[in-house]
């Protein structure tokens, strides 16, 4: 084994490896010169000449073996040295310029040449100094070159790409020449037009690529001719320099392909008969290229029929594939001849010289994978056996033999590791070992991040993000980011392992965590996600009957109002429709409800004036009489507009009662059965028709109208009309169901006065206008702009001119879930109470109360407050029955005959002697009651005033705005608190076909 050992130190790696020629990529190719300048005897340009000693020769990116190999040089060939360090010269080997060590080459004398110019207008480049030979290239009239050598007649020359012969009766010895003035240059052959230039600024470049440098620019409009074309590029002479422009920004008539150049010797060949391989080995290759993948190879004597013929090389089939080989290492056979018996090729004995051993990473930390190669010098078929020592430890086989000349292994301790490696040709017994050292360094390995609130939370509620580690001196730097959007950082590197971070806007939160020792730059990293909703949390209720439905129930039941101006009084239907539609104290809703109901009303007065408008101001147009009925044609502030035949006006809701019931197009039933042993069905709705059918007892059918008690229905054979007397109707069963769930979150309004505009930019049309502390649910975010609906107007504000809230507009409040608790703790609550008399610091109480009835705290507060009088009332502070004081904090049992006597007895039979008893004991009545009723289960101040699971019954008031005037103190109270989370139940009623 030849060559030299090299000693290379870098921290603690300590690398063995033998260098001497190279790692064999191809078996003896001799075409490899083709592409591969020989030496350059330009006198005074080298150092000296080079001839390459081993068979392959690494070329190197820089003088030194741990140096990116860029190329690859073999035995014989010969080189011009253009720089020397130390041991080391530098090449150029075609295209590439590069290192190569002293150690596997000869110098070798150089002998001068004069230099030469070509004189044909195209002269051929062949392989051999023959005119037998393929032609390699071509080179042009004028063009110099200095021989490298030179035999019978033919000099050996460097295009720049390639090195080949030119025959010497097309060329002239520079030195012998007449000194001329230069040639004004010519078109080649063919015809170019003028060409026009037409882009503002074209640059003149010295070759036909933007790779080349510029010389000069032409201006739009100039013209030239076209000297020559190449590759969509034209040469031109600009008066000052000959330069080429590219041909896409020049105005140009059609350029005539330029004629095929005389060739001063044969002409090409035809395909031979046969071609027989004249090498040990040939390498098969996918294209006519070296630059093609070398896909197969065939051996010396082999005969293969040529398919193809390009550029010097054969298109051939070897039997398993089709591929190309080039014909400098070939013999052709014209004739016809007696084939011959192929010989099979004695390969070339392998010998592996050596292996190198390189890692891809020079520090590493604990858990990190290191990469080992293995390079081999001499040969390729090699195998690999790969083992390791660790730190302390004993070498334990990573992996057997095998072609693999690559292993990753996870370094999981600190301290040196030794890496062996043992080679070997593929069915061989010589085996050379190498080994490389690795040190691993201690470091922090992870760190577990954890959150105190494992649920969702809502904006402006604090979350503590808490790293740990297993080691100690860590320091840590946080950072975050809302959806998709960019990191922020939130805390720099300190020893603080806690973050607290209390996010204002909804979304879904990552949290990032750096780690590090302190005093390293090794850094861990670790992930948390969390999601902040909108603190209002609202489900749909789901009711199958329609809105008409629950509103002709409700007007039925004789709905009381005060706000007409003289005491409580039956309600009109606008007004009815106005407490009773959940819509319209909805702002996250845009469902519309329609009703199409008819009222009566009978006068219960003797004698009632009919007057001009709805005002006892205005004129008596007629007057009406006791026990009348008459149609409702419009509902006003307690008037009903009637017309009498004589005239039409207004009436006073005062002297009349009212009924309403579905117009004759709508029916309340959703079938009717038949109660009559048989009925008529007649041609029209009365009894002067004609009988068209006849339907039974028990038979059942659907309604499709209503006239003056008759109804229309199918038969089947017929359509017509039945009494409604013999009729029984019946509605499909009225169910309830729980439907969508959210959550939402609102704004405040900061300015004095924000307008509403109908698009999110200040060229918006204005909408409306909204007010200072004025609350909004956010229906949409865009561009800084939050879409809100104001009073059933939907439009878009400025978010500068808002704040983020946890406040719900207060006629939401009529939904707010009564039942369970509201989540705020007993400091909270005391904060409410403060000042509040007897209920002063009872907050305690009031959350014992919720948990054990399951009713909201701020609920029962509220009600206290209201009956009470804050605390102050004198049931609330205590009366004396039967020798004990005894407290009602809710009003209950005091009736207004009695209120204190009713109370305080309804306070003793219940057991109330303390303040925190009555609290407590009064949440029962009020949760069994109505809240958490069995039956009816009213958690809700609009239940309770409704009962939409079933409407008519069980309703606490009769007063249409009750629920509505009951929110004001229930939301005071929660803005009192900070941290609240708000539950809402909203209505959705069925839509009547």
């Amino acid at each position: 084994m030849k060559g030299k050992v090299l000693i290379l130190t870098s921290g603690m790696l300590v690398l063995f490896a033998a260098s001497n020629g190279d790692i064999k990529e191809e078996s003896q190719n001799k075409f490899s010169e083709i592409l591969s300048p020989r030496i350059s005897y330009a006198t005074g340009t080298s150092i000296k000449d080079v001839k390459v000693t081993t068979q392959v020769l690494n070329v190197r990116q820089k003088p030194t073996i741990n140096s990116k190999r860029i190329s690859q040089v073999r035995v014989g060939q010969v080189y011009t040295v253009y720089d020397q360090n130390g041991s080391w010269y530098k090449i150029r080997t075609g295209s590439v310029t590069g290192w190569i060590h002293g150690d596997y080459v000869m110098a070798i004398p150089t002998q001068n040449y004069p230099e030469i110019k070509v004189t044909a207008t195209r002269l051929n480049v062949r392989l051999k100094p023959t005119i037998n030979s393929y032609r390699i290239s071509q080179v042009s009239k004028g063009q110099k070159f200095k021989p490298i050598d030179e035999k019978n007649g033919w000099y050996k020359i460097n295009t720049g790409k390639v090195t080949g012969w030119v025959h010497g009766d097309y060329v002239q010895n520079v030195s012998t020449e007449k000194p001329d003035k230069p040639d004004k240059p010519k078109p080649p052959s063919g015809t170019y037009t003028e060409l026009k230039v037409t882009a503002l600024r074209l640059n003149v470049r010295t070759g036909p690529s933007t790779s080349y440098r510029r010389i000069s620019q032409v201006s739009k409009g100039q013209k030239f001719k076209a000297i020559d074309e190449k590759n969509g590029w034209y040469k031109i002479n600009t008066g000052k320099v000959t330069g080429w422009v590219h041909g896409d920004y020049v105005q140009k008539a059609k350029v005539e392909k330029p004629t095929e150049p005389e060739n001063p010797d044969v002409p090409d060949k035809e395909l031979p008969k046969e071609i027989i391989i004249d090498t040990p080995i040939l390498n098969v290759r996918t294209g006519p290229s070296t630059n093609y993948t070398r896909i197969f190879q065939v051996y010396e004597g082999r005969k293969y029929k040529p398919l193809d013929e390009k550029n010097g090389w054969y298109k051939i089939n070897t039997g398993k594939l089709t591929g190309w080989v080039h014909g400098g290492y070939v013999k052709k056979i014209e004739g016809e001849t007696e084939p011959e018996k192929p010989v099979e090729p004695e390969k070339p004995k392998e010998e592996l010289e050596d292996i190198i051993i390189t890692k891809d990473k020079e520090s590493t930390y604990i858990n990190d994978t290191l990469n080992i190669k293995v390079e081999a010098v001499g040969s390729e078929n090699v195998e690999y056996e790969y083992l390791v020592k660790v730190p302390n430890g004993e070498f334990t086989k990573l992996k057997s033999y095998s072609t693999t000349n690559s292993i990753n292994y996870t370094l999981k301790n600190s301290g040196t590791y030794t890496i062996k490696v043992n080679a070997r040709i593929k069915g061989t017994t010589e085996v050379i070992s190498k080994q490389i050292t690795h040190t691993v360094k201690d470091s922090l390995q992870q760190i577990n991040i954890s959150k105190d609130k494992q649920k969702n939370t809502y904006i402006n509620v604090p979350i503590t993000i808490t790293a740990l580690s297993d080691m100690g001196n860590v320091e840590y730097e946080y950072f975050a980011k809302r959806n998709d959007g960019s990191w922020k950082k939130q805390k720099d590197y300190s020893l603080d392992n806690t973050l607290v971070f209390t996010p204002t806007q909804r979304g879904n939160y990552v949290f990032r965590v750096n780690a590090r020792i302190k005093g390293t730059t090794r850094v861990v990293t670790s992930e948390i996600a969390h999601s902040v909703v909108g603190n209002i949390i609202y489900q749909n209720i789901n009711y199958s009957k329609s809105f008409q439905d629950f509103l002709l129930t409700q007007m039925n039941k004789d709905p009381q109002t005060d706000k007409y101006g003289y005491g409580w009084t039956t309600a009109n239907l606008p007004d009815v429709d106005k407490y009773l539609n959940p819509e319209n104290f909805i702002q996250n809703s845009d469902r519309e409800y329609s009703y199409d109901i008819v009222g009566q009303l009978k006068i219960t007065t003797p004698i009632l004036n009919v007057r001009e408008s709805n005002t006892t101001s205005t004129s008596v147009v007629d007057q009406v009489e006791g026990g009348q009925v008459y149609t409702i044609l419009g509902e006003k502030d307690g008037w009903y507009q009637i017309n009498t035949g004589k005239a039409a006006g207004w009436i006073h809701g005062g002297y009349v009662s009212t009924s309403y019931r579905a117009n004759s197009n709508t029916s309340l039933f959703d079938k009717m059965t038949v109660t009559a042993s048989v009925l008529n069905v007649r041609e029209s709705y009365t009894t002067s028709t004609s009988v068209i059918d006849q339907v039974k007892y028990g038979e059942v059918y659907k309604p499709i109208e209503e006239h003056n008690g008759w109804y229309k229905i199918d038969t089947g054979k017929v359509v017509g009309w039945v009494h409604g007397g013999y009729l029984k109707g019946e509605e499909e069963a009225h169910t309830v169901s729980r439907g969508e769930t959210g959550n939402l979150y609102s704004i405040k309004v900061d300015a004095s006065v924000l307008n509403v505009r109908n698009k999110p930019s200040e060229s918006g049309s204005l909408l409306s206008q909204v007010k200072a502390d004025e609350i909004y649910i956010v229906l949409g975010e865009q561009n800084g702009w939050y879409k809100i609906k104001v009073n059933g107007i939907v439009g878009w504000v400025s978010g500068d001119y808002t704040s983020n809230s946890n406040k719900a507009p207060q006629e939401m409040y009529q939904f707010l879930v009564l039942s369970g608790s509201s989540g705020l703790d007993a400091s909270q609550l005391n904060n409410i109470l403060k000042g509040k008399g007897i209920l002063e610091g009872k907050g305690a109480a009031f959350i014992e109360a919720s948990r054990k009835y399951n009713i909201n705290e701020i609920y029962l507060i509220s009600h206290a407050l209201l009956e009470t009088g804050y605390g102050k009332s004198t049931l609330a502070t205590g009366v004396n029955v039967n020798g004990k004081t005894v407290y009602n904090m809710y009003g209950i049992g005091a009736y207004d005959s009695n209120p204190i006597g009713g109370g305080s007895q309804y306070a003793y039979k219940s057991g109330w002697f303390t303040p925190e008893q009555a609290i407590i004991g009064g949440a029962k009545f009020i949760s069994e009651k109505y809240v958490n009723n069995s039956n009816y289960k009213q958690d809700t101040l609009y239940k309770m005033k409704w009962n939409p699971d079933s409407p008519g019954v069980h309703q606490y008031a009769t007063d249409i705005g009750w629920a509505s005037k009951q929110t004001r103190k229930i939301k005071e109270l929660y803005e009192l608190c900070d941290d609240y989370t708000l539950r809402f139940e909203i209505p959705k009623y069925g839509v009547k076909n």
